[in-house]
């Protein structure tokens, strides 16, 4: 068996403009710096970690960086669990999206297993490098603890997968909050989800994208 600690960055200074960041390297907010904080010392105080994987940029790497630290586990990048590459919507509002590329955008919100970012990455592509970016880990961690430091896009996608959703209910699963942890348990060549972006240690600082986005 292997369990997964699926972890969301913390909060961003893209999540603080109303910014489509995807594949953009952004830092974490002020509130973000917080939320990896609490995040990385729930994860010290109660789990022990045999690896960490994380996407290459640097919001989620800055999120579980502490956990690395302290634990003496090094952080091993990997792009399968990159953000979704948003094409024309990089580094630019919802609002500004909304205007230029309306009818990308509402599929995105109404049918996002059948989206696609203009002229950039669709959802179905991200699902299938993730799961596989998944997969691939099942292969020399039997036994362990694996921390993935990701995004709300890819931790969908994955799920999505994960639970074999209809586009209909894909379209409908929430995103997870920042700093959330998702736990995903391997077992006798299944994935199944544990818990769903649990996020009780950050008390007040909990934050999440809007529903329609």
């Amino acid at each position: 068996m292997i369990e997964f600690l699926i972890v969301r960055h913390g909060h961003s200074v893209a999540n603080e403009k109303g910014i489509f960041a995807g594949a953009t390297d952004v830092p974490l907010s002020e509130i973000g710096k917080k939320q990896a904080e609490l995040v990385s010392d729930y994860i010290i105080e109660n789990y022990s970690v045999n690896a960490i994987y994380s996407s290459e940029l640097t919001r989620a790497k800055d999120t579980v960086k502490k956990v690395s630290e302290r634990l003496n586990v090094p952080i091993i990048t990997n792009p399968a669990f990159n953000e979704i590459y948003g094409g024309k919507w990089e580094n630019v509002t919802f609002e500004e999206i909304y205007k230029k590329y309306p009818e990308d955008l509402l599929r995105w919100r109404n049918d996002i297993a059948n989206s696609k970012c203009t002229d950039g990455e669709s959802f179905s592509n991200l699902r299938e490098r993730t799961i596989n970016g998944l997969k691939s880990l099942t292969v020399n961690h039997d036994g362990e603890r694996i921390i993935i430091a990701t995004h709300a896009g890819a931790t969908k996608a994955m799920l999505c997968s994960i639970m074999n959703l209809s586009a209909e209910e894909c379209a409908k699963l929430d995103w997870v909050s920042n700093a959330s942890i998702t736990t995903v348990i391997f077992n006798e060549g299944k994935f199944s989800l544990k818990q769903f972006s649990f996020d009780a240690y950050l008390s007040s600082l909990k934050t999440t994208l809007p529903n329609n986005i």
